[in-house]
């Protein structure tokens, strides 16, 4: 049985677990609690080539999905991000990964330049309270309508991962674009190549901070320029 099938919000199907303290200790391994495209087994499995020691569904309460990580313009306008939202519930995947695992995972990730890791509590389906590395990203844009492939990639990995059926459904509902049809194998060349990937991170990465930077003087001159400001 799902958890949509018998709880309404993110609450602990047993009671008993958070009095149990269900935290694993570091050498039981890393949890990461994965919103987008690594629910899907397709992508953490086949083409990134890791295999957690355990996968479990998962809700991340306070928090939301948002589409606002920038992106690379014509390939993928945005990806996928957790923000700070009192009351509302990410729902994903708990993987439980070992170090070299999660060392792969960050590579392929950008971890520590594009994202940060935020410490957060998931409450697992099965009833336990884990302790996970989320992704948090560091460039944030206005949020934007994310394309059909990977949208189509999040919808697939929530379905497998059995999560929450109105979660799923509000994944069908939220709107994609089309993207060029090159835009698969750019992503795909991406993920085969440590070399491409990294020199492909050098050059977007400096792209954000240049844009990032004059957004930044703009606003200063606008502030110096207005009484009001």
């Amino acid at each position: 049985m799902r958890w949509g099938d018998r709880h309404g919000s993110c609450g602990f199907m047993n009671p008993e677990a958070e009095l149990k303290g269900c935290r694993m200790t570091v050498q039981d391994g890393i949890w990461n609690f994965a919103y987008g495209g690594n629910m899907n087994p397709g992508v953490l499995s086949e083409r990134r080539k890791i295999v957690p020691l355990e996968s479990v569904a998962a809700c991340l309460q306070d928090y939301r999905l948002a589409f606002n990580t920038r992106g690379f313009p014509w390939i993928e306008p945005a990806f996928a991000n957790v923000e700070y939202a009192p009351g509302e519930c990410v729902h994903g995947v708990l993987h439980r990964l070992t170090a070299e695992q999660f060392a792969r995972l960050d590579r392929y990730e950008w971890g520590g330049v594009a994202y940060r890791h935020l410490e957060l509590d998931a409450e697992a389906y099965d009833g336990r309270r884990i302790r996970a590395r989320v992704y948090s990203a560091r460039y944030v844009s206005r949020e934007k309508v994310p394309s059909c492939r990977y949208l189509t990639l999040i919808r697939e990995g929530a379905r497998l991962s059995g999560l929450d059926r109105e979660y799923v459904r509000r994944l069908d509902r939220h709107p994609c674009c089309e993207t060029p049809a090159m835009s698969d194998s750019v992503i795909g060349l991406f993920e085969r190549s440590d070399r491409l990937r990294t020199l492909f991170m050098v050059l977007i990465l400096g792209t954000w901070k240049v844009r990032e930077r004059l957004s930044s003087w703009s606003g200063r001159s606008h502030s110096a320029g207005d009484p009001d400001g």
